[in-house]
């Protein structure tokens, strides 16, 4: 099924695999602050930054995308998680993984209770905080501080 909103494509097609997964792809064609990847398996969560798209691929929850202008909100049924993106600034607030997301500019900040965690940044500079999980930060072409 594919539905647009303000410029957003949605794709969500339903696996046949057991456990009755969803995957859904929510593209930008324009996005004003940096791109976005956020791959989320049960408590895992997994963020890459690349450039000026944003995608979110989902795996066993449903999930609700709502287009306001150049704000993007995600609400993830289940999951519970919200995502609010507007211009540069990116917030990520996931209750149960317990996760926020803030994203200005080019800086990105992580803070991840009780949940395994991987940041991947491309040219920008990151701060991650980890409280209670494994983290692995990767950084390529930027200040990082751990």
């Amino acid at each position: 099924m594919v539905m647009l909103f303000n410029g957003i494509e949605q794709k969500k097609s339903r696996k046949s695999s057991p456990g009755n997964k969803w995957t859904r792809l929510v593209e930008r064609e324009e996005d004003r602050g940096a791109q976005c990847i956020l791959e989320e398996i049960g408590a895992q969560c997994i963020l890459e930054e690349i450039g000026d798209q944003c995608i979110l691929e989902e795996i066993g929850d449903q999930c609700i995308l709502e287009e306001i202008g150049d704000q993007c909100i995600l609400e993830e049924i289940g999951a519970q998680c919200i995502l609010e993106e507007i211009g540069a600034l990116c917030i990520l607030e996931e209750i149960g993984a317990q996760c926020i997301l803030e994203e200005i500019g080019a800086q990105c900040i992580l803070k991840e209770i009780g949940a395994q965690c991987i940041l991947e940044k491309i040219g920008a500079q990151c701060i991650l905080e980890e409280i209670g999980a494994q983290c692995i930060l990767e950084e390529i072409g930027a200040q990082c501080i751990l």
